[in-house]
């Protein structure tokens, strides 16, 4: 710990630091596998695996702005909503927070196939201060209602393309987004048929007005909507 500490001070201490974090979350992985899975991995292919990614990281984040082709490139077909197949809910999801206070506000409504939604919740959390982030949050925890709610068969479409690549490539140079990113491919797992798209804003108009709404709320709250 206290040489964690004095690498602060030193020239590429910060390399330092981060190869250090890398390895704790490894070790937290792994113990999870084990925990929950019966998994047992050997502590020296757990550092490998570490050092293996802090390089990764490293060589993604020396590169100049340009991001990698995998993260870049979508085809149009992909950029476009999915025509789902029968017996498919469509969730729409939508994150707003504030610019001044640590709050998210998250939107998600749930609709029968192409019909108008039917039910919606309005949830709120804590910011993570990032956009890309909170709404990785937010598709999460729309995953995880879809879960609760035993839907076999479910799209979600989301606003954020950067996102919709990460989950694709199933690689972000973020830890915190490559964290949930891994959660959100293991919560895709759940289901029978789990796909991700693209929604634009002008279909997804009744999802951001209730994350806007969920930013007041102190609890979460479940909402219908009539049916004409």
């Amino acid at each position: 710990w206290t040489a964690i500490i004095e690498a602060r001070y030193r020239t590429s201490g910060s390399q330092h630091l981060a190869l250090n974090v890398n390895i704790l979350w490894q070790i937290w992985k792994a113990r999870n596998d084990w925990e929950f899975k019966g998994e047992y991995h050997q502590p020296w292919r757990t550092i490998k695996k570490a050092q293996e990614e802090w390089l990764e990281f490293e060589e993604a984040t020396n590169k100049e702005t340009r991001m990698s082709t995998g993260e870049t490139s979508l085809d149009n077909h992909e950029d476009q909503q999915l025509e789902p197949e029968g017996g498919t809910v469509i969730m729409r999801v939508a994150a707003t927070s504030y610019t001044d206070k640590p709050a998210l506000g998250i939107g998600i409504t749930l609709a029968e196939g192409n019909q108008e939604p039917k039910i919606g919740w309005a949830l709120r959390e804590r910011s993570s201060g990032g956009q890309l982030v909170d709404e990785a949050v937010a598709l999460k925890l729309a995953m995880c209602k879809a879960t609760t709610l035993q839907q076999r068969k479910v799209q979600f479409q989301v606003l954020n393309k950067q996102l919709l690549n990460h989950i694709r490539s199933q690689k972000a140079s973020d830890i915190r987004v490559a964290t949930l990113v891994e959660d959100i491919v293991q919560l895709k797992g759940l289901f029978h048929m789990c796909s991700f798209c693209l929604v634009n804003s002008g279909n997804n108009h009744l999802s951001s007005r209730i994350s806007l709404y969920a930013l007041g709320i102190t609890i979460d709250e479940e909402l219908w909507f009539p049916q004409c």
